[in-house]
């Protein structure tokens, strides 16, 4: 089922067995018009007892605890909005990141306002009790995308040590291994094998002190404009000089995952995306062990107990 007006779709959705209803929301920019969407909500609300959730930029908050910057606001200029959440048994989704979404100009003032959002009601959260809703970061816009999961995150794997080429020239380099390769004493050994650890691991130290790592130069330039735009006065100018630098990393990225890889996609039209990332990570599961099985029968997944077994055999 889609229903459908200008500020408001509403959707059927069966995934699988479930089914539950996302109402999808625009809150009318001008304050006079907004009301009509509130009443619009609120006539569902009054039919709907199923799984339902809302999300969307609806253009209000709901007390000034939700603005940041510019005169605050009457706290009867709030109830129209709280009044159809509590009609319609609406509650916020546990969030991450920064809840003010939106930041823009106003009469030379730098204001922040949390607009975007993904509410549940009660059957909603009954039905997946571990949904969660994320506010990312701002690129080319200044609305936060929302990004809404029905399970809970999980930590990403932290995977082994590769050499990157892109260290062949930077300065110091060539000395870190050297003077890795030649120690003259070493709980390590002077073996080949010793040696070669003793240099995984030096080239290892030295791209942490230096910060080779694109993608940790990315979170850290993320991070600090997000420091930048949650400040009441931020420094215009040093937003453009991260936002460079966040180009700079960028680059540096797709520089990274070119090498990973011997397909010519980079050099057609699929560039540095998703697809891309699952494609090169994919060919590489293909050369991967899942598991080993050790003499006594029991299989191993993990990586360290995959290196015992292996160990023990030879």
């Amino acid at each position: 089922m889609l229903v459908a007006n200008k500020n408001v779709l509403d959707l059927r959705v069966n995934m699988g067995i479930s089914q539950f209803f996302l109402t999808c929301v625009y809150g009318n920019p001008n304050s006079s018009q907004r009301n009509q969407g509130w009443e619009r909500l609120s006539r569902l609300a009054l039919q709907r007892k199923e799984v339902w959730g809302m999300v969307g930029d609806f253009n209000e908050i709901l007390h000034n605890g939700e603005k940041l910057g510019g005169p605050r606001r009457c706290d009867a200029s709030f109830s129209d909005f709280s009044n159809m959440l509590k009609l319609s048994d609406m509650t916020e989704l546990n969030s991450t990141g920064n809840g003010f979404t939106w930041g823009g100009k106003r009469n030379d003032l730098w204001i922040q306002c949390k607009l975007d959002r993904c509410f549940e009601n009660s059957a909603w959260h009954k039905c997946f009790p571990a949904s969660n809703q994320a506010f990312l970061e701002k690129k080319g816009s200044d609305h936060r995308p929302v990004l809404v999961k029905l399970v809970s995150s999980q930590d990403s794997y932290r995977g082994s040590f590769r050499f990157d080429k892109r260290m062949l020239h930077k300065p110091l380099v060539k000395e870190a291994v050297s003077q890795a390769w030649n120690a003259s004493s070493s709980c390590f050994g002077q073996r080949v094998s010793e040696r070669l650890r003793r240099c995984r691991k030096s080239l290892s130290n030295w791209k942490k002190e230096n910060g080779t790592n694109a993608k940790v130069k990315i979170d850290l330039i993320k991070r600090e404009i997000e420091v930048v735009h949650a400040t009441v006065f931020p420094s215009f100018q040093r937003m453009r000089v991260l936002k460079r630098d966040l180009v700079v990393a960028h680059r540096e990225e797709e520089s990274f995952w070119k090498e990973k890889t011997r397909d010519k996609w980079l050099n057609s039209d699929d560039k540095n995306t998703k697809y891309f990332h699952a494609s090169v990570k994919a060919e590489r599961t293909k050369n991967g062990l899942e598991k080993l099985v050790d003499e006594a029968g029991i299989s191993h997944k993990s990586e360290a107990s995959k290196g015992n077994v292996a160990a023990q055999y030879f």
